[in-house]
Parts: structure tokens; C-alpha cells; sequence
């Protein structure tokens, strides 16, 4: 049995790992200094750490590292005003990833399933691959997965060797799925494929939508670690860098949209699971997408507004942005409204260079037509398009991203949701609507 040491975790992270770690054995110490009893060396499979009280990471890191020469060590942490260090300290010094909580509970869930992940072990990990890579007819030699979310579970959709069925593909199609599921330990061997079915194709590199959307969800990820170090410089040119890195990758990939194809392009940012990263990284393409596909704006500027606009929630306690807002009270959701905000003071301060549209977006994103929006209860005409067209991407992603007992919407069954709902205009509905080549749903 696998077996994971928890050092200084409190309650709370606590009982959400061990919820996570049902297979395997975990010892808790409430310092790092502590010895263990009955004494169990320090030969465990992975080391999770939390906030020391009495020194600091550095200190801590080091200290296990020497009693642990080569077993992956995590630094877990809640409040990012308290780590007085960057996390490439925090690596330099022993642990091999950091992780900030709530925003990045499922990359840190994935990176311990990964750092697990054995044939013996009953905990397995997941990889969302784009439909539209695989060809129907052709036999993989890896098993491929379905995730029910409703159920929170996944089945065996086509078994390795076995040739894939157009029938339960096309029916996929139809319901907007896009993307399957490969056991992580078997991801190689999906590029292994793709490599050699572009090496018969006679090209030499050519990007598949699975790689791209990856390759944009890890450059977010770089961004927002940037923005969110307290100890970084003001002005730090990684953050300026990787902002305009993703600009391009993210234009580039909406201006190669084929006529008629804009719709096909939405879905690849579809049907997976989502965390703080994904989430930004869909907003973005979409806002970009849409602004290209509505004439409305200029779209990296909308890609960078779609990045960037809710990173002050950050600064939010974690206690209201875990709830939805139909149950905070008053005072909840007026400190909620103060994210826009709060998200321009983080790029004042880092000073992050965009422009004023792009600011003018990220404020405005959840100002609503009707006028029951915030920060400022904007209605109408006095909401610029292009934080309309942000406003829209972020909405979307809310309502097609996928999770556990989660009711998933298709694009088009998300457009139709939202004509009901009154937070935009039947006149632009109807525009988004065209450009996804389908009609309204009336009542």
C-alpha cells in the first residue's frame, strides 16, 4: 500500500486528502520536526506539507529533503499574502510543487494521483483528449473513457485494440461531446500515434487540438503564478511576456478558424473538467473567438481581458467564492462584486501593462443588459460590446464546463438558457446564435 505523510495540514485540507486518498495509508505529523510513533523512518511515497508555525518553508523544505533524498514532496497553502517566498524558492529547496487553495485544488489533486499512479493502486487519473483527434475505425492501443458527470464516473467506451465505433461517435457529436478520456499513464501513447500519423501524412510538426489546448492551459497556469506571487518584483517582465505569449497562441488559433467551421472551433474548449486555469484559458478563446465571429472589438484584446478577469478573486475569502451566489447573504455578495476591482489593484501593482479597453472589460464582465449585474448596475447600451462578448465567453464556460453531479449544457443549449434568463439582449443573442448556425428556442 502506498503511504503519504501529511506535515502541518490542517483540519479542513486534512479531511479533503484523506476523502481523496481512500487506498492509501497516510501518517500525520503536526510539525516537521516530529518523530513518528511507532517510527516509520521517513520511507513513505510522498510528503504533503502545510504552513510551518514555528520557521519557514525554506527551512522546512530543506530539512525533509535530507531525510528524504528522492520522495516527491507538495507545499500546500490557503492564504498567499503569508508565503513570503516564491515558489521557485520553494522548489530550490526541496519540494517539488506548490499549490495555492481553493484556485488550484484540481491541479493539485492531479499531481497526486500522478506522483501515485500504479497498476496496484485503485485511484486512477484521467486525461482529456479532443474527440476530433481520433479517427472512427481505427484500433488504439490504449482503452478509451467516457466521464458521466451526473454520476461522477467513468465507463469503457472502446476498449484497446478494438476499433473505434462511428455509431456511439457520431452520437457523441450529436450532444456536443468533445472530449474523451485516456488513462494518464497511457497519454504517451495517444502522441506516440499522433506523431506517426503526422510522420505518414508527410508533415514534420503540425499542432493537434488536444496539444493546443493544453499548451494554452499551461501557459495560463505560468501567468496567474506570476500575478500571484506577493514576493515578485512590480513590473516583472515574465508576467508582461507570458501575457503576450498567450495573446498570440490564443489569436492565432481563432484566426485559423475556417469559414464555417467557428462552431467546431468553440467545441474544442468544451466537455472537460474545469479548474481556475481551464476556466480562463475557455474564456479567453471564447472571448476571442466571438470577437471575431461578431466583428466586435479587436480579439487579443479580448483574449487578454478573458486571462486576466478574475484574478481578484484571489483576495476573495474562501468561504463565499465556495458558494453560489443565490445563497450568499448581502455582505457576501457585495464583497464578491469587489473581484473586478480587486483584479485591476492586482494588475496596478504588479504593474501589468493592458489597455484601457481591456481594464474597461474585466470591470465590466458581469454588468448585465437588464441591469442586475455588478459592480455598478449597468444596463443596456452603457455596457461596452466587448465586455458584453467577455461577459458572454465567461457565462458559457460556466454553463458547458463539465463537473461531478454537475448538469451539463451544449453551446447551443447554453445560448438558449441564457435567452431566458434576460442578462443579455435578444438582439445579440440572436447574433451568437447565427454565428452557431442554429436558431433561438422560444417559449
Amino acid at each position: 500500500m502506498k503511504k503519504v505523510m501529511l506535515v502541518g495540514i490542517d483540519i479542513k485540507t486534512k479531511e479533503e486528502l484523506v476523502a481523496l486518498l481512500k487506498h492509501v495509508e497516510i501518517f500525520s505529523l503536526k510539525t516537521y520536526t516530529e518523530k513518528l510513533d511507532p517510527p516509520v523512518s521517513y520511507l513513505v511515497d510522498l510528503i504533503i506539507c502545510g504552513p510551518p508555525q514555528d520557521s519557514t518553508p525554506l527551512q522546512m523544505g530543506q530539512f525533509l529533503r535530507m531525510k528524504n533524498a528522492s520522495t516527491p514532496m507538495l507545499y500546500i497553502y490557503r492564504d498567499r499574502k503569508t508565503l513570503k517566498c516564491d515558489r521557485s524558492e520553494l522548489i530550490q529547496n526541496g519540494f517539488t510543487g506548490a499549490f495555492l487553495l481553493p484556485l488550484e485544488r484540481g491541479t493539485l489533486e492531479s499531481k497526486i494521483l500522478e506522483l501515485l499512479s500504479s497498476p496496484d493502486l485503485p485511484i486512477k487519473q484521467y486525461h482529456p483528449v479532443k474527440l476530433i483527434d481520433l479517427e472512427v475505425g481505427t484500433k488504439y492501443n490504449f482503452d478509451i473513457f467516457l466521464y458521466l458527470p451526473l454520476n461522477n464516473k467513468y465507463v469503457l467506451l472502446c476498449r484497446a485494440e478494438t476499433p473505434l465505433d462511428s455509431d456511439r461517435i457520431d452520437q457523441l457529436k450529436s450532444k456536443d461531446v468533445s472530449s474523451i478520456y485516456l488513462r494518464t499513464q497511457e497519454l504517451q501513447k495517444f502522441y506516440d500515434y499522433i506523431g506517426e500519423k503526422l510522420r505518414s501524412l508527410g508533415q514534420t510538426r503540425s499542432e493537434f487540438y488536444t496539444e493546443t489546448r493544453d499548451k494554452i492551459r499551461n501557459a495560463v497556469r505560468i501567468l496567474l503564478n506570476d500575478l500571484f506571487e506577493v514576493s515578485l518584483a512590480p513590473g516583472n517582465r515574465s508576467a508582461q511576456e507570458s501575457l503576450k505569449h498567450l495573446q498570440e497562441i490564443i489569436k492565432s488559433y481563432a484566426m485559423s478558424t475556417a469559414s464555417g467551421h467557428m462552431y467546431e472551433r468553440f467545441l474544442v474548449f468544451t466537455s472537460d473538467k474545469t479548474d481556475s486555469y481551464s476556466h480562463s484559458a475557455n474564456v479567453s478563446t471564447f472571448a476571442a473567438l466571438f470577437s471575431l465571429g461578431l466583428g466586435i472589438g479587436m480579439p487579443e484584446e479580448l483574449a487578454a481581458a478573458g486571462l486576466l478577469h478574475d484574478i481578484g478573486l484571489i483576495d476573495i475569502p474562501e468561504e463565499i467564492i465556495t458558494k453560489s451566489e443565490e445563497k450568499m447573504t448581502t455582505a457576501e455578495l457585495r464583497i464578491m462584486a469587489s473581484h473586478p476591482e480587486l483584479t485591476l489593484d492586482i494588475l496596478k501593482k504588479k504593474k501589468l501593462q493592458v489597455s484601457d479597453m481591456i481594464s474597461k472589460m474585466i470591470l465590466q464582465h458581469h454588468e448585465r443588459h437588464s441591469g442586475k449585474g455588478y459592480p455598478k448596475q449597468l444596463k443596456g447600451e452603457q455596457i461596452t460590446a466587448e465586455a458584453t462578448v467577455l461577459a458572454l465567453a465567461d457565462r458559457l464556460d460556466d454553463l458547458t464546463c463539465i463537473g461531478p453531479w454537475k448538469k451539463v449544457h451544449s453551446l447551443k443549449e447554453a445560448v438558449w438558457a441564457l435567452e431566458q434568463s434576460g442578462e443579455f439582449s435578444t438582439e445579440f443573442l440572436n447574433k451568437v446564435l447565427e454565428l452557431f448556425n442554429c436558431e433561438g428556442r422560444r417559449n
